[in-house]
């Protein structure tokens, strides 16, 4: 029955590959530091994690696409 649908509206496309690794997300509190360390716990255990997820609380005052400069601040 699915190839069915499949074959009259079309087959749907692959996800991203990261998409099907691990991905690591967490509501807490965020900065550079402890997004480094994050990164750095996993590659000592061993973890393989694809992508680390930040949540809205890392953007500049709920803009889309920035970073709150006090948490990140520029190299």
């Amino acid at each position: 029955m699915l190839k069915k649908v499949a074959d009259l509206t079309g087959y749907a496309p692959m996800p991203a590959l990261y998409s099907l690794g691990f991905n690591y997300s967490k509501w807490s509190p965020i900065s550079t530091g402890l997004m480094l360390n994050r990164n750095f716990n996993f590659e000592i255990t061993g973890i393989p994690v694809d992508v680390l997820w930040m949540d809205i609380n890392h953007n500049d005052r709920g803009k889309y696409f920035t970073f709150n400069p006090a948490l990140f601040p520029e190299a």
